[in-house]
């Protein structure tokens, strides 16, 4: 085990402090009060989460680790979940695990395998209408943000 360094001999003692009175009734009460209820409900809900989990690893066929990872990602924001999806890809890709090969019901259905993480297609992506292009003109820019060009307004 590791020992700190060794003190010198001329350094000061370090001042000592004033220890308060102890309440042992006030620390009772709030023990009994609002410490031992809480635990009992965190208790039920830590139960009510495990019997949750077991439910998805043994009916639904899915590890519990993938369920924490989804959840997690899940609340992340979009730029921060996009990030780590991007991230686990490029790892799976570097250990050779970003695509599963394609069984029998794969093949069956013409299939050749699949990503483990599919990437959004670059179909799905809103179009982008370029700048300073003349052959674009106010109608093409309203189509493109899903509005109705009759209904469009300037804005103050």
């Amino acid at each position: 085990m590791a020992r700190g360094p060794k003190k010198k001999q001329d350094e000061p003692i370090e001042e000592v402090q004033v220890v308060g009175k102890m309440d042992a009734e006030r620390a009772k009460k709030i023990i009994l009060k609002d410490i031992i209820p809480e635990r009992t409900k965190v208790g039920e809900h830590s139960q009510a989460i495990s019997t949750a989990f077991k439910e998805i690893t043994k009916h639904c066929n899915i590890p519990s680790w993938v369920v924490r990872t989804v959840m997690k990602l899940r609340d992340l924001e979009d730029a921060k979940q996009e990030h780590e999806l991007r991230a686990l890809n490029a790892m799976l890709a570097a250990f050779n695990l970003g695509v599963i090969a394609p069984d029998l019901v794969d093949q069956a259905n013409g299939s050749n395998g699949t990503n483990v993480i599919p990437m959004r297609k670059t179909d799905d992506a809103p179009g982008l209408i370029p700048l300073g292009d003349d052959d674009f003109d106010d109608d093409k820019f309203a189509e493109a943000a899903g509005e109705d060009p009759a209904d469009l307004k300037l804005a103050n």
